[in-house]
């Protein structure tokens, strides 16, 4: 009978010596990764457009998003009566949305160019209803890095649309931010009497608030809902004030 075999382990220095560990993977900085880890640059600034129901906010709103959705390259050269012909032309389609109610709050996001040697702006529009259900809430986003445009109906007196309520909440709760005031309905006016009466109504408005006591106040404009020539005037107001805000150009760390 044939003797078992025994199989013995073999001994652990007749092993081989276990492969050497991989090197470390490098970490890998992409050019995404490497660009979120700088400063970056956030170019906007929010406009609310407040005011009592019915007075034409949502229609200037309106305006005011055709007329900045032209592309910079049209837009920026134009002046007089030929801003006045294409700037009308882009209300076309928009004409329904001049005569709806705003609920609430809303909101968008347009990108301005403001001059062709300066990176776009993000124009954040706020079309804050009229109604007084809603007004109690609108304080909660009356803040600080807002331009405020507080709208009423030129043939309304001013106190009658609250202008002195929307001014003095905007004060409070946002004492550094600016303030255009804007008259709507100027074509209800006959023509030979709309700058007698716009002239009458900023003199008791620059009365009532004396320009070194508001400073916070950067304009008093007066405009119809067909996009004349005094709607483009208060347009470039309204980027004149946005392109001196110091926070347009302040950097975000990431």
């Amino acid at each position: 009978t044939a003797s078992p075999v025994c199989l013995s382990a073999p001994s652990s220095s007749s092993l081989p010596p276990p492969p050497p560990p991989p090197p470390p993977t490098p970490p890998s900085f992409s050019s995404s990764t490497a660009s979120s880890s700088l400063p970056t640059m956030e170019r906007s600034v929010k406009v609310m457009v407040v005011g009592q129901e019915n007075v034409g906010k949502s229609a200037l709103a309106t305006s005011m998003r055709a007329w900045y959705s032209m592309p910079a390259a049209k837009r920026l050269p134009l002046e007089g009566a030929k801003a006045t012909k294409a700037f009308r032309r882009t209300l076309e389609g928009s004409q329904a949305l001049l005569q709806e109610t705003t609920i609430g709050v809303t909101h968008d996001d347009i990108e301005v160019v403001l001059a062709t040697d300066q990176p776009p702006v993000t124009l954040r529009l706020w079309d804050c209803g009229g109604l007084e259900l809603f007004q109690a809430t609108h304080s909660l986003f009356l803040t600080e890095r807002t331009v405020y445009v507080v709208v009423w109906n030129i043939t309304a007196d001013t106190n009658a649309s609250r202008v002195p309520f929307w001014i003095n909440n905007i004060r409070y709760y946002a004492p550094k931010s600016k303030i255009l005031l804007v008259a709507t309905h100027l074509d209800r006016i006959p023509s030979k009497k709309q700058k007698d009466t716009f002239n009458l109504i900023k003199e008791d408005l620059l009365t009532a608030y004396p320009p070194k006591k508001y400073r916070n106040i950067a304009g008093i404009h007066a405009v119809d809902l067909s996009g004349g020539e005094r709607f483009l005037d208060f347009t470039r107001a309204l980027m004149g004030v946005i392109e001196t805000e110091n926070y347009l150009n302040e950097t975000i760390s990431p």
